[in-house]
């Protein structure tokens, strides 16, 4: 049993890839040494040595998707977060007035990869002024400022020869005299 200490009845821990293969004919629960795991449990698995067998529990799938799915849903929450200094604020907001706020946070990270990041922050600011907490209305008002171009300025002529030379003629206005007379 080299590199290879057993820590009660049911776990051992592992200390690199080298140990006796006889003790896996048995069910083994395996533990790591790293201290950012805190030595939890990470998988119970039985050892087969037959062909084309697949040994799955469903509890230790079920506990890496739930993880999974965590992890993901905190890494979303992390990345909104750093939108904008307003962002924590939006965020309860949203969970006071919406019932689904993970589809709510989903959608606006969605809008920060169409639009980016500055443009819905301004947008986060301008819905918190309004108490507007929703994923449709950054959408609408994202879609809103992007119809409006910039308007265009008045033509400005640096040199006196650029000048249009307009001659209007006078309005006859005996036609309105000719009005009062009648």
């Amino acid at each position: 049993m080299k590199d290879f200490n057993k820590t009660d009845g049911d776990s051992m821990i592992i200390r690199s890839s080298s140990f006796n293969l006889r003790l896996f004919k048995n069910e083994v629960s395996l533990k790591t040494v790293s201290s950012d795991l805190d030595n939890n449990l990470i998988a119970e698995h039985r050892r087969s040595y037959d062909k084309n067998q697949d040994f799955e529990n469903p509890e230790h799938l079920r506990k890496i998707l739930e993880y999974k799915k965590n992890a993901k849903d905190q890494k979303m929450m992390q990345n909104f977060l750093l939108i904008s200094p307003n962002a924590e604020i939006y965020y309860a907001g949203l969970k006071q007035k919406r019932f689904n706020t993970k589809d709510h946070i989903r959608k606006i990270m969605a809008l920060a990869e169409r639009y980016g990041r500055e443009k819905i922050s301004d947008a986060i600011n301008d819905a918190i002024e309004l108490e507007a907490f929703s994923s449709e209305y950054i959408a609408n008002l994202l879609e809103q400022r992007g119809r409006f171009k910039q308007l265009l300025s008045p033509l400005h002529l640096t040199r006196n020869n650029d000048c249009l030379e307009i001659e209007l003629e006078q309005p006859d206005l005996n036609f309105y005299s000719s009005l009062e007379g009648n």
